[in-house]
Parts: structure tokens; sequence; C-alpha cells
């Protein structure tokens, strides 16, 4: 089976990159999932998922949980947008009377959010230009090599950098009329600056939270920080995390894509 499957792959590569020659630069309608409707512009940074509202399991689990969470009439963040695959869902999801916050720091894939936004002609999403972590300023951003790469610069490290201005989750949210309900977050290796930064809005706003996590010890600092202001962590698959104060290789630890709830919305979800 394994082997016909590589295969059948093997066989669709050439007529993907094809496919995908044909169309690069051209405004493309999603075809199908929960982005139906929608429309984008086909490059580098977008490929030919965007076609199917998004081409991985993960992608698609995490659109049942923003489906799930996010209300009609809310104020929602997607931290780290992209090209705006979620931006899209969220916008759809809190309609004309609610908002999206859609931060993205990657200069050359916010040229990309634009103009999927602009081209769906979407009024409820406001594009911040700026890197997440625990203070204002400036930062060295690596703008990476794909669409998915760019991330704040750690230390000494080379690569195509630029220098772009770095905000707070407090500080995004600071003058907005209504309080966030739900926040995605995928920032590379970020999360636990981002949330390090998003004190208030942890402490008296209380959205729920999925956030993408990508090493052992940013996710073990995540977790930390979500016990700490009393969240209970769960998968995509809507399975607890029994051990949030552990991380990968821990099987019950934090790693992978999570849901963070508050204690008190998770109980009177329940009754």
């Amino acid at each position: 089976m394994r082997e016909k499957t590589n295969r059948f792959s093997a066989v669709l590569k050439p007529i993907k990159k094809l496919l995908f020659q044909a169309l690069k630069g051209k405004v493309c309608p999603v075809i199908k999932g929960p982005l139906l409707g929608f429309c984008f512009e086909v490059n580098e940074a977008t490929g030919l998922a965007g076609l199917i509202s998004g081409g991985s399991s993960s992608e698609r689990d995490t659109q049942r949980q923003i489906q799930k969470h996010c209300r009609n009439g809310s104020l929602a963040v997607d931290c780290g947008a992209n090209w705006g695959l979620h931006t899209l869902l969220l916008s759809r999801l809190v309609g004309p009377s609610g908002k999206v916050i859609s931060v993205e720091a990657n200069p050359s894939i916010c040229k990309i959010l634009k103009k999927n936004i602009n081209v769906n002609k979407i009024l409820n999403v406001e594009i911040s230009e700026k890197a997440l972590s625990d203070r204002i300023g400036s930062i060295r951003f690596n703008q990476g090599v794909g669409a998915t790469t760019g991330r704040i610069a750690k230390e000494n490290e080379q690569g195509d950098m630029v220098q772009v201005p770095a905000t707070t989750v407090d500080e995004v949210l600071r003058n907005q009329r209504a309080d966030v309900s739900f926040v995605k977050m995928d920032i590379e290796g970020a999360e636990s600056k981002a949330l390090e930064g998003a004190n208030k809005t942890l402490s008296v706003s209380r959205p729920v939270f999925i956030i993408e996590l990508h090493s052992p010890e940013n996710d073990l600092r995540v977790g930390q920080i979500m016990i700490e202001h009393k969240y209970q962590l769960f998968r995509l698959n809507g399975e607890q995390i029994l051990r949030p104060d552990r991380s990968w290789p821990d099987p019950e630890g934090v790693y992978g894509t999570i849901v963070c709830i508050p204690k008190e919305k998770n109980a009177a979800s329940h009754n």
C-alpha cells in the first residue's frame, strides 16, 4: 500500500509543478473547504494548498478548532498570519460586526497578506506589520528561505535579515473596544516571548488560544505560562494534555499544536 502511495505521489509531483507554473501570479478561487468562496494569489508563499483551504491535516484540524471557538461579532487575533490562510477564515467567522487583527512581521509576506485581504474586499481585518515579543522596540528578523520559515533572529544568527518593529500582544489590543475572545499563534518559536508580553490579555480578557509550538524549551515555557494563568491545555483532537509541566519527548507533555482554554470557560461548557 505504501509503495502504491509513493508511486502515486511521484506521478503527481510533476503535474502539481506544471499547474503551479500555469497559475503563478494569478488570483484563483478556493474550490474546497472552509475558505470556499474566497480567492487568493498563487505564488511561492501560498503554493497550491490554498485552492483546497490548506493542504495538511493539521491545518484542517486547526480550522475545525477555530470554527469551534471563534464567534460572530467577536474580536480575534491571528499572530503570525503569513499569507492569510487563517485570517480569511477568522474574518468570515467574526462577521461584519466583528474584527480580526492580523499580525505578520515578515515584510515580503505581509505584502501578499495585504493583497489577499484586498482582493477579497475584506473590511473587518486590521493588519499589524510587527513582530510579537515581550517588549516594544525593534528586533532583528530572519526572513528565512520560504513563507513558513521567517522568525525572530537569535543572537549571532546569519541569514536574510531585516530590522522590524516589535510589539506585545497587550499593546496590539490596548485600544480595542472589545475584549479579545480568540487568539491563533504560530510565530516560529517566539510563542513564549509573545505570551510573556500578554499578561493583561491572559489575566483579564482570557481568550482561547491555539498555539503551534516549535521546540521543547519553548514548549515548556508556554506550558508554564498557561498553568500560571489557570488555563487547561488540549491537543487538536480534544485530548487533554495531562502534563503541561513537561515537553517532548514525554507523550503526555506539551508539544505540537495546542488549544488553551481558561479553566472557567472549559468548566462552563460542560455544565
